[in-house]
């Protein structure tokens, strides 16, 4: 009890003096294999990512950026730009006129509210 105690402590101590910095645009120039076209696993692995993180990257994006995939032979597949364009985009940090997904949604749900109150439903 009294070791687990004074653990918390220390660990609360550890939180409330950490500072997280902000983050810094950073341009990766990632070294790819000379290949036109990567699978979703080979991309996993180029990047260092599980698999699961790139096929959410391709359906739903990050930080308001998605990875574009075409589909080959019922293998989606990523082009050589588009990978670098995308590590680059989600790099960058935040630029003007650029929304976050979340953003995006949020502005489809108050313009729905908005048409579904016009309409007196």
């Amino acid at each position: 009890m009294v070791l687990t105690d004074k653990l918390r402590a220390l660990g609360r101590e550890c939180i409330e003096g950490v500072s997280h910095p902000e983050r810094k645009p950073m341009h990766i120039d990632i070294k790819l294999p000379n290949k036109d076209r990567f699978t979703l696993r080979e991309v996993a692995s180029l990047l260092d990512k599980h698999v699961g993180t790139i096929c959410r990257s391709v359906l739903r994006g990050v930080r308001g950026c998605k990875l574009r995939a075409i589909y080959v032979g019922g293998r989606r597949e990523v082009r050589h730009e588009d990978l670098k364009t995308f590590v680059n985009a989600i790099n960058s940090g935040p630029t003007e006129g650029r929304q976050s997904i979340s953003a995006q949604r949020n502005d489809a749900v108050a313009a729905n509210e908005a048409e579904l109150d016009a309409a007196g439903l």
